[in-house]
């Protein structure tokens, strides 16, 4: 695996050479509006974002959406 980098104070590791990220240092479940915007930027970035570690309920999953 790819090493970890900072990217807009949050830790993203490449996951294959083409697209796809480890996104660490955001709780989705608290995420704001300023989160939003990185993790869209990153979105367009890779493609494809994993969380690991993130512990989503129903309802928090349709808020952060």
């Amino acid at each position: 695996m790819a090493a970890a980098t900072n990217v807009q104070g949050l830790e993203v590791t490449r996951l294959s050479g083409s697209l796809g990220a480890e996104v660490r240092g955001v709780s989705l479940e608290k995420a704001g509006p300023d989160d939003a915007d990185r993790i869209r930027s990153l979105l367009m970035d890779y493609q494809v974002l994993f969380f690991p570690d993130q512990h989503l309920t129903p309802d928090t999953h349709i808020a952060f959406g």
